[in-house]
């Protein structure tokens, strides 16, 4: 197989340095430039994204995206890359990040993306950078990448089989979304009209109990603090679902967790006195819980106070109205994210495989039907 260094076959480009763009040229609405922070898995977010003027835009045009660049964190998570849609061709990106983009027939721009995303790759990254607490790279180190170069059309079969599970996996997260923002909005007009009442009215906070990572027997039970998953055990104190509240450190967070859990001491476990779960997770939710902090050290929230909270109360007829509605959306939730597990695991396994020669794309492309119709 072809090999090259990715310096021979990609344009890499270090975003703009501090004395070219800095924070004051921020501006409500223009051409977004994106930051580290807006890397995720494959696509960029476009969450908090700043702007630039259109003028800076035009002085910095050397840093605009393309559709098919990679776009690399430059500081800290140093193997963290996202590639650039369509939707995101025209931004720029900032001096923390590096732009990737291919120059060569060779490379397939979705393929490239996925070999960078090899574990081997992604090691070989983290131990080329410089710097002990705060790892870098720059375009030089990232150009010596080796490349695996198979025939353009495998390239490309490869990159459609690991973007097909992606993109199955980016339509159940959007399904996530909608399912989350229509349960908020039936929530918001139930309760709009509503008579206050309290929230010990309505529900108990049960305190959860320690559990140090050092006594945690690894098994499938999602243990939950107050910042939400933070582990794993083999014993469980709730069936689920559940609704878990943030008691200390990261106050008044609200998590809902589908089967059997472990919530630990940073937080409160709630049982319902008259309404669905579904129904109270979203009133939960509509507390202001943040603004009660009791503790000066570590942030803490006080079940006292936390019971005397003003609510709307939802009447019997209300809640059997929206109750089912609520049960619903959240079916279709916890499917489709069971189903991303299924499809994001089958795509990890598949990667280094298809990347290896080690199966063909026939028989990922087997596998990949195989967890879709699993799921």
């Amino acid at each position: 197989m072809k090999t090259a260094i990715l310096a021979n076959i990609a344009d890499i480009q270090t975003g703009p340095f501090g004395s070219q763009l800095h924070k004051e040229d921020y501006v409500d609405a223009g051409t977004p430039i994106v930051t580290v922070e807006h890397l995720g898995r494959r696509k960029l977010s476009n969450k908090n994204v700043p702007f630039v003027s259109e003028s800076d835009a035009h002085r910095l045009s050397k840093y605009s995206l393309e559709q098919g660049d990679i776009v690399f964190s430059r500081v800290g998570s140093v193997d963290r890359c996202s590639q650039v849609s369509e939707n995101e061709a025209g931004w720029l990106f900032s001096g923390r990040c590096l732009r990737v983009r291919p120059n060569d027939s060779m490379i397939d721009p979705d393929y490239l993306y996925y070999f960078l995303t090899l574990p081997k790759t992604q090691e070989f990254i983290r131990a080329i950078a410089v710097g002990a607490t705060m790892p870098s790279i720059n375009t030089s180190l990232l150009g010596e990448v080796d490349i695996d170069l198979p025939p353009l059309s495998e390239q490309v079969s490869i990159a459609k089989v690991l973007g097909a599970l992606d993109d199955k996996i980016a339509a159940n997260q959007r399904t996530i979304r909608d399912c989350e923002s229509l349960s908020e909005a039936l929530f918001r007009k139930t309760s709009a009209t509503a008579d206050i009442t309290t929230l010990g009215k309505e529900l108990e906070l049960h305190y959860g109990k320690a559990l140090p990572k050092k006594s945690r027997i690894p098994g499938k039970v999602t243990v939950v603090g107050s910042g939400g998953i933070s582990g794993f055990h083999n014993e469980k104190l709730l069936d689920g679902p559940s609704i878990i509240v943030g008691r200390k450190g990261t106050i008044g967070t609200v998590h809902w967790i589908s089967g059997p859990n472990y919530p630990i001491d940073t937080t409160f476990w709630v049982e319902s006195k008259r309404l669905p779960l579904e129904l109270l997770y979203f009133l939960l939710k509509s507390c202001d819980f943040a603004s009660m902090n009791t503790d000066s050290a570590v942030p803490g929230l006080n079940r006292k106070n936390a019971y005397q909270v003003a609510v709307p109360w939802i009447s019997e007829d209300s809640a059997s109205e929206i109750g089912p509605l609520l049960k619903t959306l959240r079916a279709r939730q916890e499917h489709a994210r069971k189903e991303n597990q299924v499809l994001a695991r089958t795509r990890d396994e598949l990667l280094p495989l298809l990347m290896s020669g080690r199966i063909t794309v026939g028989e990922a492309e087997e596998a990949a039907g195989t967890a879709a119709s699993e799921s």
